[in-house]
């Protein structure tokens, strides 16, 4: 063993479990924080969809009730241009000569219902008119206008498109509400038209409502969330600081801030599985224990009460600690009765720490109710057998040793039944 052995013994690792208990709050803590953020983002993306939905289905409904409004407008003031009277024809058709004077006509009632491109079909699917005249006479034919001609359903859907427009000199990218719906003329389907209302402008404002709305949402969930966080960070914060003084408590002697009973033969076990773990082949594998007894301490508390009593043992833990290696290991485990675990360390250095120990004891007086008291410390030593030497009958080895060092007369160093 080194001789420079000076330096505070650090308390024992808690065990797993105890980190467990002792990290609990603040992983209550975090979890929280988690959930609440996942359930914001839930909440605002759900709205968020859920009003997408809606909005994209009441924007479907407004073209098809807008281009059925301009079906049966057009079908009632230009029921002459499609339908001459005393036709047999069960399709409307506009005349070639007619199609310019119709295409005047029909373009301040697009305008004002916003629509950008209109194509009117004839039964067969051939296009009698369009915004884009070099499309009259062309055919035409998907399901949507299928079932616009054959079952009279109106149907729309929205497209992200660019159109020129009625009226209009630039392409411009434009939400647009495409729309296929029948042309009635006395309850018969004669035709169907396709509307491109443009959209662009309602839903802008209806989305820039929505961020607004959604944004106050989420602050609003933002701040129900502080309320609710920061009592419960203050709790949680007064809950870990009594975990941990708890946890100090549990572990600690208050008396003489060294490990108490548990910890320190917990620390002997754990040591004592590394050692066998690691060389269960060698005679002497490294482990060396101490147990100390103060001696004649029932007469201190006697003669000079219990108060005496503590300062005597507290002082005494401090001149123990200063004495031990940093991996040192001492606790105390009785009224004045103390452990000292020794890692590493054969039965020769082990019995060269001991001596150390019970020359600072009694090296210099102790102060008890401000008188000085010589205090002096009798101990027992044991080192592991071997591998297969149980931790109980370790320690049954150096208590035999203590009371060896009692019997002859105290204040020295024994090792029962060894020779270092």
């Amino acid at each position: 063993m080194n001789d420079k052995t000076t330096g505070a013994n650090p308390a024992p690792k808690a065990s797993s479990a105890d980190d467990s208990v002792a990290g609990m709050p603040a992983r209550l803590l975090r979890h929280f924080i988690e959930r609440a953020a996942l359930s914001i983002v839930l909440i605002v993306a759900l709205a968020s969809l859920g009003f997408h939905h809606v909005f994209v289905n009441e924007l479907s409904k407004f073209g098809e009730e807008t281009a059925t409004q301009l079906g049966k407008l057009i079908s009632t003031t230009e029921l002459d241009a499609l339908y001459p009277r005393g036709s047999t024809e069960q399709s409307i058709r506009i005349e070639p000569r007619n199609v310019s004077t119709f295409d005047r006509r029909i373009r301040p009632i697009l305008d004002a219902f916003r629509i950008h491109d209109l194509r009117m079909f004839a039964r067969d699917g051939r296009i009698v008119y369009s915004t884009e005249s070099v499309e009259v006479g062309t055919y035409k034919a998907n399901p949507l206008l299928t079932a616009a001609i054959k079952q009279g359903v109106a149907e729309s859907h929205i497209e992200e498109t660019h159109h020129t427009g009625t009226g209009h000199q630039h392409d411009h990218a434009s939400s647009m509400v495409a729309t296929y719906a029948p042309i009635l003329i006395d309850g018969k389907i004669v035709g169907a038209i396709e509307t491109y209302t443009d959209v662009s402008l309602i839903q802008n404002r209806v989305y820039s409502a929505l961020f607004s709305t959604l944004a106050i949402l989420s602050v609003l969930l933002g701040g129900g969330f502080l309320i609710i966080y920061l009592p419960m960070r203050h709790g949680m914060q007064a809950l870990n600081r009594l975990s941990n003084e708890l946890q100090v408590r549990a572990t600690t002697d208050v008396l003489t801030g060294l490990p108490n009973r548990r910890t320190v033969l917990e620390a002997l076990v754990h040591e004592h599985a590394r050692i066998t773990r690691s060389a269960p082949h060698l005679t002497n594998p490294g482990l060396t224990i101490a147990v100390l007894d103060i001696d004649h301490f029932k007469r201190i508390n006697d003669t000079l009460g219990h108060q005496a009593g503590d300062d005597v043992l507290r002082q005494f833990a401090q001149r123990l600690q200063s004495r031990l290696r940093p991996y040192d290991i001492a606790g105390r485990t009785g009224g004045e009765e103390f452990l000292v675990v020794f890692p590493d360390t054969n039965l020769t250095d082990g019995l060269m720490a001991a001596e150390r120990l019970r020359a600072a004891i009694g090296g210099s007086p102790f102060t008890a109710s401000d008188k000085p008291l010589p205090v002096t410390v009798s101990i027992g030593i044991a080192t592991l057998h071997g591998a297969m030497e149980g931790v109980d009958a370790l320690i049954a080895r150096a208590d035999a040793a203590l009371y060896e060092a009692k019997a002859a007369g105290r204040d020295r160093v024994s090792v029962a039944g060894e020779t270092p």
